[in-house]
């Protein structure tokens, strides 16, 4: 039996800024850790074929004197399954009956070799015909194939891996464990930068928990593309506007957080909209407010109201407030500290051009009366067909956040679900795959990747 090796190198490296594989890392291009344990492993492991499969010029060349097969691949964008198959066609008449094909992909530099052994020891082993590299309830990779489950890989199709296949036949999977998370993170970021500090973001995909680095990458905001981002719901709405804010700074946009109805008043670098007055002319206002937001990144703009809390600037100063910044960040909605809520006539109040809306709910309303934990409690119960007393489900989390007179009421672009403060280690059934969950939505910190791994 023969351990053959497909090396994933033809991502876009869009989050990162560069092409991230020939980055240095420890002095050396990420691309070549995975490819210089993949030699050093050889010489105690049958490993058969070394297959590296690339978009990158550099790569090519430097893996083909190496005396790798290289393929490359033109398409990416036409997701993991093409590269998967274009490595699979390029070894198919080098595979024997009894072998297997393991993939790896190679922004894994902190992926150690003792870890690799082990795993691929252990799959040997185990007599299964499919092997994950997993830590804790977390699968990653390498995962690794027996031949007979060749045809299946080859029939993938768009961004899906592997893992499909794998949910299917978990009766037939080895799971080996990594001795850390920072063995199975993929290097999102650029060493050195600022980023978010990883809390438990993540989406249920195939049943499974598809963990992310940080809240953007779960929504899939493209900093240049998504300009406005209008928030409704209730559970957690102010915080999920900062982390998303905080993130947005990391990566170098400058970031204007406002309501269309009531918030609470930033403590700090918080700008009074009808301020012009103080400055002598709304000239020296905005010349202000523009150095401002380039030193700070952020700023809470709005009109002081009472009880600590600010409101929405008037809607004719909507388009100024949108030419000065790269991203605007809008709580558009209302909520009083509860955790779940249904939108009144009068709601939400989405911000006009919105690119993205995200309906937030809290978790921790399951298993509460709709008294206890819902705003507005009889029209919540009116809306579910229950009484105030009756406690709610996650099922009513669903409903709420799917109906077109729940969260999704006059949205009209694109629309994601976040569910906030979901205990560590539950995975909540049903629902759509893109629905976001969230341990703590509110955890954020300026750290370095070097500092956050430390």
């Amino acid at each position: 039996m023969k351990i053959h090796v497909i090396l994933l190198a033809a991502g876009n490296s869009r989050r990162f800024g560069s092409n991230k594989l020939l980055s240095l890392v420890e002095g050396k291009p990420m691309y070549s850790h995975l490819t210089e344990k993949i030699e050093k492993i050889a010489e105690s492991l049958p490993i058969g074929e070394k297959v590296l499969v690339t978009q990158y010029e550099e790569i090519f060349e430097s893996m083909k004197k190496a005396r790798w097969t290289v393929v490359r691949n033109d398409a990416p964008e036409e997701g993991v399954s093409w590269s998967i198959r274009l490595g699979i066609q390029s070894i198919l008449g080098k595979i024997r009956k009894g072998d297997a094909v393991s993939f790896f992909v190679c922004d894994q530099p902190f992926l150690k070799m003792e870890t690799i052994v082990s795993f691929l020891s252990g799959y040997v082993a185990s007599g299964k015909g499919i092997g994950c590299l997993t830590y804790k309830e977390q699968w990653g990779n390498p995962v690794v194939f027996s031949e007979v489950y060749l045809k299946e890989l080859l029939s993938l199709s768009g961004d899906v891996g592997g893992k499909k296949v794998m949910k299917q036949q978990l009766q037939d999977t080895f799971f080996g464990e990594a001795a850390s998370r920072q063995e199975l993170e993929d290097m999102d970021y650029a060493p050195g930068s600022k980023m978010c500090e990883h809390t438990d973001v993540w989406k249920i995909k195939q049943g499974d928990p598809v963990f992310f680095g940080s809240l953007c990458d779960a929504v899939g905001i493209l900093p240049g593309r998504d300009k406005i981002i209008s928030v409704v719901g209730a559970g957690g709405k102010t915080t999920t506007c900062y982390r998303l804010a905080k993130e947005l700074a990391l990566l170098g946009q400058k970031v204007i957080v406002t309501t269309t109805t009531h918030m609470w008043k930033s403590t700090e670098d918080f700008v009074e909209w009808n301020a012009e007055s103080e400055y002598g002319s709304s000239t020296d206002f905005f010349r202000d407010f523009a150095e401002r937001l380039e030193r700070k990144r952020i700023l809470t703009v709005g009109v002081s109201c009472e009880n600590g809390k600010i409101c929405g600037i008037p809607s004719e100063s909507y388009e100024t407030l949108c030419s000065l910044a790269d991203v605007l960040i809008v709580e558009a909605d209302g909520a009083k500290g509860k955790d779940i809520k249904i939108p009144a006539a009068h709601e939400p109040v989405i911000f006009p051009g919105t690119d993205i809306v995200i309906g937030v709910l809290g978790y921790p309303a399951v298993g509460h009366s709709i008294e206890e934990a819902g705003f507005r409690p009889e029209m919540l119960a009116a809306f579910l067909r229950k009484g105030t007393e009756e406690k709610i489900k996650w099922e009513d989390l669903l409903y709420i956040a799917g109906s077109d007179e729940g969260l999704k009421k006059n949205v009209k672009g694109s629309y994601k679900v976040l569910i906030n403060r979901v205990p560590a280690g539950r995975f909540p059934d049903g629902g759509p795959e893109e629905i976001i969950f969230c341990e703590q939505i509110g955890t954020v910190s300026e750290k370095t990747i070097e500092q956050i791994r430390n």
